[in-house]
Formats: structure tokens, C-alpha cells, sequence
């Protein structure tokens, strides 16, 4: 298929991009390199201070595919949602398609799932199994997803299933993110989904490599996060039982953003020992173990020393 500018592409791809200068040229190139080539790339820059808004700049200027819109100063993660709601709003595609600027999407991504959904008209949202890298690029693991809707719809209250970079959905009403779901705005869009009975599924096919850094939210984020996905299940069984949402009014999101203080750096550390562990690099994962103990102390992961001996099973 080739490349051409029309009003309406058959896909609109979000991203929202934040002193990303490192990894955001690789992350657009994978949207650009993409077999599938009918789409509008809508990316926003929230008021970068490095040089985020001139790769954006020089990559635009190459291709007419990229809207670039940016922004004159960051307000936190509250700007990613409501770029993502922005661009929601201005997409034009019939599916929408969700890409982060530190992830890089496989090359056939968008033909798998184009073809999907425009297969299977019941669908409303595609995503995705993915492999995690490392801030080099390097895979560390990858996790293959199966999940039909009938699973989604029984186990999602429960279990994070579908993952947000991996995501095709048709742009069909008023579809946006909600800020009180700070952290997890996008499992909260899924439970929404579920309540108003539309089918999601999860394919075993590899859509992205999912970066981890210690910036990335999975590891800045995650014990606010935990307590945010409390709330957002909370909210989801209030409007299954009562049909509305009792407790959302009073939630007060700003309360997550003080509290903890583990250093991102340790958390993302710890992850990336654990996908050593769980791939079966036991060499690697011993020596990079002892690193971790040295700089940090081994009473930061008292169960490193578990893992440490089951690595020589």
C-alpha cells in the first residue's frame, strides 16, 4: 500500500512525548517503517527541555503523515491525558492507535491489526503481546498474551490484561480518558469498555518492544499506581452494581503524586532482574544481582536472595 495524504486514513496513531530526545526518533521511525501505510501520526511534545521537539521538527518536515502539535509548557502526567484526549478528539482515522515515545512498534504492526478488526466487526479494541528492552534496546523477556473476550470480560476487573502501547480500538463515539485515573487512565478506559459491552481481545502476536527505563511510569509510578487501579476497580464494580459511580466525585487524584519514594532508578533495576530471571539468563542475572546488592544493599529486595539460589536449580 502506498504512502498518500487523504482526509480520512484508515488509522489515526497518538503519542505523546516528554523530554524523550533518547528514544523518540527510534519510536517514530517504527510508525513510519510500518507495512500498513494509510494512517495520520498525531504527536504531541508537552513542552520538552531537551531536544524532543526538534526531532519531531525534522522528522514532520520529512513526512506529511506526521501532525505535530506542541505544547509551551509540561503540566505533568495530567498533560498526557489530556494530549491523548486531544488528539482523540482531532483524530480523523476510523481505528485509533496508541504509540509511546519510548517503544518501538514492529513493522507489521498495523496490518495485523487493521486486518483484525476490520475482520471481525464485533471487536471494538485489538491489542497485543510484547517484549520488553532495556534503555539499549536489548530484549530482557517477552510476554506472549492470549486472551479471548469472554477471558477479558471475566478477569480484567481483576488482572491487568491489555496493554495500552499495543492498542488498535475503532474511533467510533465519545471516547477520552478520565484525569482521576491518574496512572492507569488507560485500564480505566477499558473497564469503561467493559461496562458498556464492548468486545476486547488480545492477540499472542509481538506488536511492540516495551522500553524500560527508570522514567518510564510502570517503574516511576508503580505503588501509586496500585493504588489508583484500586480506585478504577472501585468504580467499575459501583456502576455494575448501583449504575453509577458513588465514590469517583471524592476521589482527590493529586493525593497519589507525594506519596512514596522509592527511587525509579532501583525500581527499574529490580524489573530488569526479574526478566533476566524469568528468561533463564542465570549467569547474567547472578552478576548483575551482585551489582545490585553492592550499590544498593540487599535488604532494598530482601527476595533477590530467593531468586539468587533458585538460579543455580
Amino acid at each position: 500500500m502506498k504512502s498518500k495524504i487523504i482526509n480520512k486514513p484508515s488509522i489515526s496513531v497518538l503519542m505523546s512525548a516528554y523530554n524523550s530526545e533518547k528514544y523518540i526518533a527510534e519510536a517514530i521511525e517504527s510508525i513510519l517503517n510500518q507495512t500498513f501505510k494509510d494512517f495520520e501520526f498525531i504527536i504531541f511534545d508537552d513542552g520538552s527541555e531537551d531536544k524532543t521537539k526538534q526531532i519531531i521538527q525534522k522528522y514532520a518536515k520529512k513526512d506529511k503523515r506526521i501532525i505535530p502539535i506542541y505544547n509551551k509548557c509540561n503540566i505533568g502526567y495530567k498533560g498526557f491525558i489530556r494530549n491523548l484526549n486531544r488528539g482523540l478528539k482531532m483524530a480523523k482515522g476510523k481505528y485509533i492507535a496508541r504509540m509511546d515515545a519510548d517503544d518501538i512498534s514492529i513493522e507489521n504492526r498495523f496490518q495485523i491489526q487493521y486486518d483484525f478488526l476490520k475482520k471481525n466487526t464485533e471487536i471494538f479494541l485489538v491489542g497485543g503481546s510484547f517484549r520488553y528492552i532495556d534503555e539499549n534496546s536489548k530484549i530482557l523477556y517477552q510476554q506472549i498474551n492470549n486472551f479471548s473476550p469472554e477471558v477479558i470480560a471475566k478477569k480484567l476487573p481483576y488482572k491487568s490484561m491489555v496493554h495500552h502501547p499495543t492498542v488498535m480500538f475503532r474511533n467510533k463515539g465519545k471516547i477520552y480518558y478520565r484525569e482521576k485515573a491518574i496512572y492507569c487512565e488507560d485500564r480505566d478506559l477499558w473497564l469503561r469498555f467493559l461496562t458498556d459491552n464492548k468486545k476486547m481481545i488480545v492477540l499472542p502476536n509481538i506488536l511492540i518492544n516495551y522500553r524500560i527505563h527508570g522514567n518510564s511510569i510502570c517503574t516511576n509510578n508503580n505503588n501509586k499506581q496500585m493504588i489508583a487501579i484500586n480506585e478504577i476497580i472501585k468504580w467499575y464494580f459501583e456502576r455494575k452494581k448501583y449504575g453509577r459511580e458513588i465514590s469517583y466525585q471524592k476521589f482527590d487524584p493529586t493525593s497519589l503524586i507525594n506519596k512514596y519514594s522509592e527511587k525509579s532508578e532501583q525500581i527499574s533495576d529490580s524489573i530488569k532482574l526479574k526478566f533476566l530471571y524469568k528468561s533463564k539468563k542465570n549467569k547474567e542475572f547472578r552478576s548483575e544481582l551482585r551489582k545490585f546488592w553492592m550499590k544498593n544493599g540487599v535488604s532494598k529486595w530482601p527476595i533477590s536472595i530467593f531468586y539468587y539460589f533458585l538460579s543455580f536449580i
